[in-house]
């Protein structure tokens, strides 16, 4: 199965989550998998292993901790988070999952209009 995309309009949707959680590639520097592309939201599957890798995205971001613990940092403010919890990060702000359980899986929401690599830039900084 691969990514559903705006071009499949007019259908609902149900993705399970370990369903969701094996189409994540193995060894993957981010393994993480795109389930849905509409307009300018993204759905996918995070699950990090040992680092996180990720730098400031283009687009506002709402996490949704599935299973696992850990801390979250973003903006310069770090947080513990648990299984359940929803985490926002705005567009191009720096953030980091750190001393993260090694079963964490998230689902990640990417929407909103994107910013220009600059401005993401910009506001990291």
């Amino acid at each position: 199965m691969g990514t559903l995309s705006s071009t499949e309009d007019d259908q609902a949707w149900h993705f399970k989550v370990l369903d969701a959680a094996n189409r994540i590639p193995g060894g993957a520097r981010m393994p993480m998998a795109t389930l849905l592309k509409r307009g300018d939201t993204r759905i996918t599957i995070y699950a990090p292993r040992d680092e996180d890798f990720q730098q400031p995205h283009t687009q506002d971001e709402i996490y949704f901790v599935i299973r696992g613990t850990g801390h979250f940092s973003a903006g310069g403010k770090r947080m513990a988070f648990n299984a359940g919890d929803m985490l926002f990060v705005p567009a191009g702000v720096e953030h980091r999952f750190a001393r993260f359980t090694n079963d964490l899986l998230l689902w990640v929401i990417y929407f909103g209009a994107q910013v220009d690599e600059e401005h993401a830039k910009s506001v990291a900084e």
